[in-house]
């Protein structure tokens, strides 16, 4: 058996090698070599093996070449995740194929006349009933939810203030019921931005990267090192929002008061110097979702990291600016739920 064979493998070269095939639509065994630095020979047999497995298809070349070395290499696209979005009330189900693309969505409106777990049932399972009529439920690798708060997976409860109800949901709980026999992830959206985010980021698999959400009502993000999420208990060690300033107020609440960039600028700039004086990571990713402009937002920061702090401005971290908006935070989860599939394929007996 080819996951015999896998299990000899790091799990980070079989991870790069499947990256490497979703994100091109076609790409040959030398191509991804060359992408990933591995030989020519592990590369070959790891895709034989993740062809055996149904995880990649392979396609014929117009120039016939001998041996099943020949043609090029794509995910197999009947393959897809779906992701449940609870971040606001009028709930939302998207279904992703193995490159991220989204093949469908389903759009729930909220009854307010009913409670929330029961609002939550019947979004589950019209949405469970509008997918699996469309697509194969075999070819559902995995249900990812993403929600708008800390997650604790021990007491499966969401600390969210814009929707207090979910502290008493047992969301995990209830996924289970409906899809006893899927992987199921329940994570906070932040940390699925910051991950998709992260992964756009050059060179992500060797750095340490910190993405920090600001929003009108919230300001959270996540710590990455090396592509890895970094948590502590419930996975709230960078609950940024979090971070006591002067007289006991957090920086989220202070944060909630600004009117401007101008405004905020000095704020922000002593929670990053904090950041930096702790983990001093290579680079920081920025979303801002605020009512105000924020053109000039990273330069203002920079300017008072430099001034004010004295941090020379050639050990300041890179800003860089979001490619993906907390919005698309799905494409993050499935990606999760993605290598949980493709790990669990390749390394069960």
């Amino acid at each position: 058996m080819q996951n015999i064979f896998l299990k000899n493998i790091k799990f980070t070269s079989i991870k790069s090698i499947f990256s490497c095939i979703a994100a091109s639509k076609n790409i040959s065994r030398a191509e991804i070599s060359e992408k990933t630095h591995l030989s020519v020979v592990t590369v070959g047999k790891i895709v034989d093996a993740l062809i055996d497995l149904d995880i990649v298809h392979q396609s014929k070349v117009r120039r016939p070449v001998a041996g099943r070395r020949a043609g090029v290499l794509n995910v197999n696209k009947q393959k897809y995740v779906i992701i449940f979005d609870l971040t606001l009330y009028n709930f939302k189900a998207i279904a992703l194929d193995l490159t991220l693309n989204t093949i469908d969505s389903y759009d729930f409106k909220y009854d307010n006349l009913t409670t929330f777990t029961e609002n939550l049932t019947s979004f589950i399972k019209k949405s469970k009933a509008f997918f699996f009529k469309k697509f194969s439920e075999e070819n559902c690798i995995g249900i990812g939810t993403t929600v708008p708060g800390t997650y604790d997976k021990e007491a499966d409860s969401v600390r969210s203030p814009q929707m207090p109800e979910m502290i008493v949901v047992p969301i995990r709980e209830i996924f289970e019921k409906h899809f006893p026999k899927n992987i199921i992830q329940v994570e906070s959206n932040v940390i699925s931005a910051g991950r998709i985010n992260v992964e756009e980021a050059e060179e992500f698999a060797n750095k340490d990267i910190v993405y920090l959400y600001f929003g009108n009502h919230s300001v959270s993000g996540a710590h990455f090192i090396n592509g890895e999420l970094v948590g502590g208990r419930s996975n709230s060690a960078c609950d940024f929002g979090r971070m006591i300033l002067d007289a006991d107020i957090t920086l989220e609440e202070r944060f909630r008061l600004c009117k401007s960039e101008n405004d905020c600028a000095p704020l922000l700039a002593g929670a990053v110097y904090n950041i930096f004086k702790i983990i001093s990571p290579h680079s920081f990713i920025f979303e801002y979702d605020l009512s105000y402009k924020t053109e000039k937002l990273n330069d203002l920061i920079e300017d008072i990291l430099i001034q004010k702090y004295k941090l020379p401005k050639p050990y300041i971290p890179e800003f860089v600016p979001a490619t993906f908006k907390l919005k698309n935070s799905h494409c993050g989860l499935a990606i999760t739920i993605r290598e949980n599939w493709i790990k669990k394929m390749a390394l069960d007996d």
